[in-house]
């Protein structure tokens, strides 16, 4: 599964929140998209899921212009895990991985075999196969974000699209959410706030400040001092991880602190 984004520009009364951003994702990498709040991060993602229309440009999923599939065809090929998910949910965990079915049912489908097999393969995936009766609300941060990733599991897409999803989590969750991610061997296009994570997991990155791309490449090719300063505002030294050998960021500011 492959993405490709063309010259993508979307705009709100008249000012550009993208600009003629091209980027690409290839079958199987994990790629990151990093920049200051504001920059266009989740605005870019609400396109290519397509909940935002871009006023220009092209979106296609292994070569197929993503604006003429159906929302359903649409599904069957992108599945998405957003920072945050409402915590009123009333629904079992077991009922939310169902609703990933959804893309690949009629109106009238009743569940099947078949689906009962995914799901429960989906929820063991994510390590919460003891949590299918339990109350969506009444899990913790980093359950909901698992259950949400085996939703997206249950879809059976080859291409997964993540907007900040380890936001408000604890380290160990935001470890293990992306440790989960990384091993499902799928096309990802993840915005990323931690520029560390960022590091660690990604095979290229796209910075984008001002709604353009404004460096794109491996991680230590992109995660340089002066692209910090440049599109956060603050210093960084960056240095080989001891146990990884991948960047690894300090920050500093200006005053000395």
């Amino acid at each position: 599964m492959r993405l490709d984004v063309e010259q993508v520009t979307w705009e709100v009364e008249a000012k550009k929140i993208l600009n003629e951003v091209t980027l690409s994702a290839d079958d199987d990498e994990f790629v990151g998209l990093i920049g200051p709040n504001g920059s266009g991060k989740s605005s870019l993602l609400r396109c290519i899921y397509r909940s935002l229309r871009p006023d220009a440009g092209l979106i296609s999923i292994d070569g197929g212009d993503i604006a003429q599939m159906t929302i359903r065809d649409s599904a069957r090929k992108t599945a998405v895990v957003l920072q945050e998910t409402p915590s009123e949910f009333d629904f079992q965990v077991e009922e939310i991985v169902f609703m990933g079915r959804t893309p690949h049912k009629g109106l009238l489908d009743r569940e099947t075999d078949e689906d009962r097999r995914i799901v429960a393969e989906s929820l063991e995936r994510v390590g919460m196969t003891e949590f299918a009766g339990r109350n969506f609300w009444t899990l913790s941060g980093g359950e909901k974000q698992r259950v949400i990733v085996a939703r997206a599991l249950a879809q059976q897409t080859r291409f997964l699209v993540l907007d900040e999803p380890t936001n408000h989590l604890d380290i160990k969750f935001q470890i293990g959410i992306l440790d989960l991610v990384k091993g499902l061997h799928v096309t990802t296009l993840a915005a990323l706030h931690d520029l560390n994570l960022a590091a660690s997991y990604c095979d290229r990155i796209y910075a984008i400040s001002e709604g353009k791309i404004v460096a794109s490449g491996a991680p230590e090719q992109v995660l340089r001092p002066e692209l910090i300063r440049s599109i956060y505002g603050i210093g960084a030294i960056v240095q080989p991880h001891p146990k990884t050998g991948r960047p690894h960021l300090l920050f500093y500011s200006d005053n000395g602190h």
